[in-house]
């Protein structure tokens, strides 16, 4: 009743309403600062592109039960979303950065909406407040990434979760928000994982005999079942990803190497090869010791307020003060009285924390933990409430960093001209079934305009940071039926260079390519008008039609 009195229904709504604005306005700020799509928003552009030409969601369905979509990176929720406003124009990478905007604010109200029913209104204000102005929730749902879908989903499965303790039949929509969740991302499966181990943990062997708790998991089956078909007829396994092969590599100099030809060939395919190949100092060093020092900087990241630039110099200082509230949640949670919303915040934390220290020699990113993180904040909420002196002083560091972002945002990243016109070039030029080739650290990313039936293949220029030869790499280009090849001067991995033949093809101090000695099979066809694009025909003479050996990554490059 207290409580009552002091936030009435009015107050209530016009906070959340402030909360949903302030967003807006920080997420479309992003949205300028992101002019065009690159890495793995190109991918999903793209993804959306071909599942409008496969004829949309629906087809997309069939496609799978069938075994026919083979696309394993990315699944297929978001891209099925994004079909439905696709098209090859430049503007639609505005209608997805605007779409996403809006997934966005669905998530920040669905999150509000859950936790009010489970930790009170002023709680989720606080919580909704922090979603305002996360900078996790804000560069992603700026750009097209299928975050925002996932955590509207997680919070769902959750508060299903936790209404499970009184009324268990709750766990059966719990399992199927979490089967929706792994249609939206690999990550699905992880709530599953929690909830059953908690069960286990919380009641002990007893939990074996919960009809509720094993309807749950068949919820999940029915949810998830058009990608679990899929994966089980054209894979032979139910829970596969194209990142499963990368969990049991050690830790590569540089990542964007997986896209060397063969690369799959030198790294190993399971446990057992990478146990008799590792050493003791990749252990400890490359897996532990690197796996907690950049999960704990992506900890912080997700607990921090948004900021000029991810990671920036003024962005640093929150990610330590957000790392160390993280530490503050976790103890505050651990000094609760026994209960299963106790056991299962403990066990998801545990969870994330131990699964991506391990996954971090693949990458790492403030998205992976970010649904687990915003429990955190919702615990931190529900004890500020009672504590005004917290909530003010995050409410003057929010203002701080908000205004922060503002006066210090990057002018928007524009695409450079001559990315322009060779996208024109390689349009007015390849012929239907040709294929193009960009190096693995080039942000030229033109697959999603140009025709589907134009292939962009990806292509490192290093192998263990050296380069690779002429002899490597041009059989491989003919096998893959590309035509052409972009050279991008501006293509580096820490200073150093990274476009394709850069130990052949040197710089001028301005930074022009010198085209001088091109490697037999390949002559000039297009040059920017600043010297540092170009674009080489390949010939096709002895060309080797034979299939590249070891499955390499299907579309947009990793960042790392």
């Amino acid at each position: 009743m207290r409580e009552q009195a002091d936030l009435t229904m009015r107050r209530e709504a016009s906070s959340l309403v402030g909360c949903v604005v302030v967003f807006i306005a920080l997420a479309s700020l992003r949205v300028r600062d992101h002019t065009h799509p690159y890495y793995d928003d190109v991918a999903f552009l793209d993804l959306g592109n071909q599942v409008r030409e496969l004829g949309g969601p629906l087809a997309l369905v069939r496609a799978l039960f069938s075994g026919k979509w083979l696309e394993d990176a990315r699944n297929p929720l978001y891209f099925s979303i994004l079909s439905l406003i696709a098209g090859r124009d430049p503007g639609y990478h505005t209608r997805a950065q605007m779409l996403n905007v809006a997934l966005g604010v669905l998530a920040l109200i669905t999150w509000w909406w859950v936790a009010r029913r489970h930790i009170g209104r002023k709680p989720a204000l606080a919580l909704a407040a922090f979603m305002a102005v996360s900078e996790t929730l804000i560069e992603y749902s700026g750009r097209e990434s299928a975050e925002p879908v996932l955590i509207t989903l997680w919070a769902l499965s959750l508060g299903a979760i936790f209404d499970g303790v009184k009324r268990p039949r709750a766990w059966l929509v719990a399992g199927f928000m979490a089967g929706i969740a792994q249609l939206d991302k690999g990550s699905g499966i992880f709530i599953m994982f929690c909830f059953g181990f908690s069960l286990l943990c919380f009641r002990g062997l007893t939990a074996f005999g919960d009809i509720y708790a094993w309807g749950s998991g068949l919820m999940f089956v029915v949810a998830a079942s058009p990608i679990l078909v899929r994966n089980v007829r054209v894979y032979g396994s139910i829970l596969h990803h194209w990142n499963n092969q990368m969990i049991w590599i050690d830790r590569l100099p540089d990542f964007a190497e997986i896209y060397a030809p063969k690369a799959f060939d030198h790294l190993p395919q399971g446990f057992l090869q990478w146990w008799q190949r590792t050493t003791w100092h990749e252990i400890w060093f490359g897996r532990c010791v690197m796996g907690v020092a950049e999960t704990a900087v992506h900890l912080g990241d997700a607990m921090s307020l948004v900021a000029p630039s991810p990671l920036g110099l003024l962005h640093r200082p929150g990610v330590v003060i957000g790392f160390v509230l993280m530490l503050v949640a976790l103890r505050l949670i651990w000094r609760t009285p026994s209960s299963f919303p106790r056991t299962f915040l403990l066990v998801q934390a545990a969870f994330f924390m131990i699964f991506f220290c391990g996954f971090s020699v693949a990458g790492g990113s403030s998205r992976y933990v970010f649904p687990m993180t915003l429990t955190l904040v919702a615990v931190l909420a529900r004890r500020a409430v009672y504590r005004p002196e917290w909530l003010k002083r995050w409410a003057a560091f929010a203002t701080v960093s908000v205004a922060v972002a503002v006066v210090f945002d990057p002018f928007p990243r524009r695409l450079p001209q001559k990315f322009g016109e060779a996208q024109s070039w390689l349009a007015r030029t390849l012929k239907p079934g040709e294929a193009y080739a960009v190096d693995s650290r080039s942000q030229f990313d033109p697959a999603w305009l140009l025709p589907a039936s134009n292939k962009m293949e990806i292509v490192s220029s290093t192998w263990a940071r050296k380069p690779l030869e002429p002899g490597d790499i041009l059989p491989y280009l003919r096998s893959l039926g590309v035509a052409f090849v972009l050279l991008d001067a501006t293509s580096q991995k820490d200073g150093e260079p990274r476009y394709l033949f850069f130990d052949r093809l040197p710089l001028t101090r301005d930074g022009r390519l010198i085209l001088e000695a091109l490697p037999e099979g390949l002559t000039e066809a297009w040059v920017s008008e600043d010297g540092r694009l170009a674009i080489l025909s390949l010939s096709r003479e002895n060309q080797d039609h034979g299939e590249p050996k070891g499955k390499e990554p299907s579309d947009a490059r990793h960042q790392q």
